[in-house]
């Protein structure tokens, strides 16, 4: 059973990158190998340790405050607040702290979905963590299972070199809605179909992925979206 049906694009591209592997949802490669439909498969992009180091976590203390030797007074001073980066300025401070959350459930995302590839079998955890963090689990399902049936593997690791903010809706039908733009470095990734590298010419450039995040009204936790491959950056 072909489980993209006409989702499968009409040539070879990579659709994402999970990040993981990601934002990463994970990258999608598509793969042709002979005797075998094409399909995509989420390729590892494990990015994660750089990319949250101006989106999100926790915050270092200030730095105590210096004493004024010989007086009883002590110097105050005010740690400056952090100066809000160029392409988040036109977003308000609620807005940006959706991005700030959503950035890093991407990553979360995709550096999981790196290790449901690495596995290269199908649980019910699996499953169940798709259909509670992905927008549409059934892709994300479908492409591992045609990985996993197909002997897929990719080896390697992709490389963040930018992600910015598109849009940020927080008050859609839906809910919260983030979209994102990364751009990755996947050049190092290889993919293999049961012991035999496939060519990937189209990761010979850093590409733009567009990824849409989606927090539902009643859920406390972001759901990534299938990322969509663009141009390159």
């Amino acid at each position: 059973m072909n489980w993209f049906g006409n989702m499968m694009p009409p040539h070879l591209s990579l659709d994402m990158a999970h990040v993981g592997r990601n934002l990463q949802e994970p990258a999608r490669t598509y793969s042709e190998v002979p005797g075998m439909p094409r399909i995509w498969i989420p390729a590892v992009s494990t990015v994660m340790a750089l990319a949250c180091a101006g989106c999100g976590g926790s915050h270092s203390s200030s730095p105590p405050l210096p004493t004024v030797t010989g007086s009883a007074t002590s110097a105050t001073s005010s740690t400056p607040s952090k100066p809000v980066p160029a392409y988040l300025q036109r977003f308000t401070a609620e807005e940006r702290q959706s991005f700030t959350s959503s950035v890093a459930a991407l990553h979360r995302f995709s550096s999981q979905s790196d290790d449901f590839l690495r596995q290269r079998s199908l649980t019910k955890i699996q499953a169940a963590y798709f259909k509670k963090y992905a927008v549409d689990w059934t892709q994300n399902w479908a492409s591992l299972a045609q990985t996993v049936s197909g002997k897929i593997s990719v080896r390697g690791s992709a490389r963040e070199l930018k992600l910015r903010p598109v849009s940020i809706n927080l008050n859609a039908k839906q809910g919260q809605v983030v979209v994102l733009r990364r751009c990755l470095d996947q050049r190092s990734l290889r993919v293999f179909a049961d012991g035999q590298q496939v060519p990937q010419p189209q990761l010979r450039e850093p590409r733009n992925y567009r990824v849409t995040m989606l927090k539902r009204p009643s859920e406390s936790w972001w759901r990534t979206g299938v990322p969509r491959q663009g141009a390159t950056c």
